[in-house]
């Protein structure tokens, strides 16, 4: 793969708006243009060709001078870079269009619209899939109320094309390269395209070069996108999701994801659980007012793209394995395994398998042979309706001792498990990892319990196929799936050996998740878990933290009901008492030190988690 010093795979239509305006007569008088060509050419003498209104909506905008027209044609998908060079400072903007057939009427349809505001060298990138294109010169009419005079823009120019092969900015997973900003090219990104991920951004300056890389995914990733700084010029490093515009052209749409490090050549870090698809990665770096001139942070860097897979196997009852954590990825921490009341921070490599009981078991777990201090985690699976995979919830249970043997004896109903063999960061080492399950039988015969949503109650049904001394079942419900609410109880006739229905309706579900399960009774007081199920029900209000980069206090926006707030470190460590807050609040964050925070929101509809960064 080629990575040239100064390409830059950016489009410039990424963050503008896309106007498709109604068909235009083709101009009559036209050039032609193509890679590598430089043209020196005026609009003083040209006729106006192209209305006004064929980019722009807003109708205030005139175009009345004589405009340039330039078609050309590409053959197979590639970058095009457009410089306008206008030495008088005439500010001649660009527009390009497609068109179906050259010099035909209703043909030709704008795809988008570069305004100069006046410089000298207006500079416009874009990627162009295989088809025919024209690219149009105009100057504006600006009317001066103060002198009751109007001036049209217009003036002498040079256009310069320059073609560069896409593949020169798709990356693969595993791919390494070395690259610099020192782009002779303006920034394509600025402050507002990383608010999405910097909600104070607007107090940056990111107006320096930029470069920018594409990767596809085909099915959900661990990714790791590391960038480390060459020269001390500390660039930043971003992570975006990406669009199709309406010409099938790929386009970076929104920040989901950056790595802001204060100190150059300490590196920088993104790493995320990623739904199959394609995503854009953005160096960029910004400006820093200086006396006498500003600094322009720009230099070489090295980049990597690492994938990893999201477990590594499906294990079985009776499996003895022996492995290692030196090339896993840290895809847990402390923060996930909150219900258990983790110990440490668990920033280092984790490992993950998956184990499937089709009845509820008696499970025993073992983590042997270990010299370094492991952690052994029981969790739940849970489905991410947006990766589309089934990934590791909350967790059940935690065995870290400390010792060379942790152990985990814990009983599940059917169902799929995660287990996970977790450490702090840079602890890494062999383990022997053992799995016995104990099958328990019990004297019902479950079909269920299932459930539908209507309107603002659920439903809850189940069926037995055979029951034996069964006293009844008792109805939980839960807002976290850890703390329960015994709801009603269903009597049994004790003794069936035919099909039995039961149903129950929550007339008053919580707003948020509900959590439902069956509790089975036996004459003699035994208990059974049935498999657990949920439903959301919407709530009008969330709550919200802003700024997500605090310097002194944390705002906390939220419905008017009273809820528990917990601050947590990064090493899952609780850092003050559990206080109560009624709607929003303003948290004082001027005495904690620098670091990443967990702040925890629970009210009678449920938890929120949110992570916040202290500078």
């Amino acid at each position: 793969m080629k990575y040239s010093r100064y390409l830059l795979f950016c489009l410039f239509i990424l963050f503008s708006h896309r106007v498709l305006a109604s068909a235009i007569p083709a101009p009559t008088l036209f050039d032609t243009i193509s890679c590598g060509m430089t043209i020196e050419d005026s609009t003083i003498d040209a006729p106006d060709q192209v209305p006004s209104d064929t980019c722009f909506t807003n109708s205030s905008i005139t175009y009345s001078g004589g405009d340039r027209s330039f078609f050309f044609e590409v053959t197979t998908t590639q970058e095009i870079r457009f410089s306008l060079i206008t030495p008088d400072s005439n500010g001649l903007d660009m527009f390009l269009f497609s068109y179906s057939e050259q010099g035909a009427v209703d043909s030709i349809h704008c795809i988008e619209a570069r305004t100069s505001a006046g410089v000298d060298e207006l500079r416009y990138s874009i990627t162009l899939l295989p088809s025919k294109y024209m690219l149009v010169i105009d100057g504006r009419e600006n009317y001066i109320s103060s002198e009751d005079t109007t001036i049209v823009e217009r003036g002498d120019f040079s256009l310069i094309m320059d073609c560069f092969d896409g593949d020169d900015f798709v990356l693969s997973c595993g791919d390494t390269i070395n690259n610099d900003t020192e782009l002779e090219f303006i920034s394509t990104f600025e402050s507002r395209h990383y608010e999405g991920c910097i909600p104070e951004v607007n107090a940056l300056d990111y107006r320096a070069p930029d470069q920018l890389y594409r990767f596809d995914l085909t099915e959900a990733k661990h990714v790791k996108i590391n960038m480390v700084e060459l020269d001390s010029v500390n660039l930043d490093l971003f992570l975006f999701s990406d669009s199709l515009n309406a010409d099938a052209v790929h386009r970076p749409a929104d920040c989901i994801a950056v790595s802001v490090n204060v100190l150059p050549k300490s590196g920088e870090l993104i790493d995320t659980l990623l739904p199959a698809g394609t995503y854009w990665i953005v160096v960029d770096g910004q400006i820093i007012a200086s006396d006498p001139i500003s600094f322009i942070q720009v230099g070489e860097y090295a980049l990597w793209l690492d994938c990893f897979e999201l477990y590594v196997s499906d294990l079985n009852c009776g499996s003895e394995l022996q492995n290692h954590n030196f090339d896993a990825f840290n895809s847990s921490s402390a923060l996930d395994y909150l219900s258990c009341l983790p110990t440490r921070s668990y920033d280092g490599s984790d490992v993950h398998y998956r184990l499937t009981r089709s009845g509820m078991t008696d499970l025993q777990l073992s983590l042997e042979n270990i010299s370094e201090n492991f952690a052994l985690i029981l969790r739940e699976e849970r489905y991410d309706s947006l990766l589309k995979i089934p990934v590791p919830g909350p967790c059940l249970a935690i065995s870290d001792t400390g010792q060379l043997l942790e152990e985990i004896r814990f009983v599940v109903d059917s169902g799929s498990y995660w287990i996970t063999v977790d450490a702090d960061e840079g602890v890494t080492d062999t383990f022997d990892l053992r799995i016995n399950c104990e099958d328990l039988v019990f004297p019902v015969e479950l079909i269920g319990p299932f459930g539908e949503k209507l309107d603002n109650v659920i439903r809850i049904t189940w069926r037995t196929l055979m029951e034996v001394d069964n006293e009844g079942f008792w109805i939980e419900r839960s807002h976290n799936g850890l703390e329960w609410e015994r709801l009603d109880f269903a009597l049994s006739p004790g003794w069936s050996d035919t099909e039995i229905d039961y149903s129950f309706i929550d007339q008053n579900p919580i707003e948020g998740t509900n959590y439902y399960r069956l509790i089975q009774i036996d004459f003699d007081g035994a208990k059974h878990h049935s498999d657990i199920i949920q439903f959301t029900i919407e709530s009008s209000e969330k709550w919200n933290v802003l700024p997500s980069m605090i310097q002194s206090t944390l705002r906390i926006q939220g419905p008017d009901v009273e809820a528990n707030l917990e601050i947590y470190d990064s090493f899952g460590v609780r850092i003050s008492d559990p206080q109560t807050i009624n709607g929003s609040s303003d948290i004082d964050f001027s005495e904690v030190p620098p670091g990443i925070y967990h702040i925890r929101l629970i009210d009678p509809s449920g938890q929120q988690v949110f992570s916040v960064s202290k500078m």
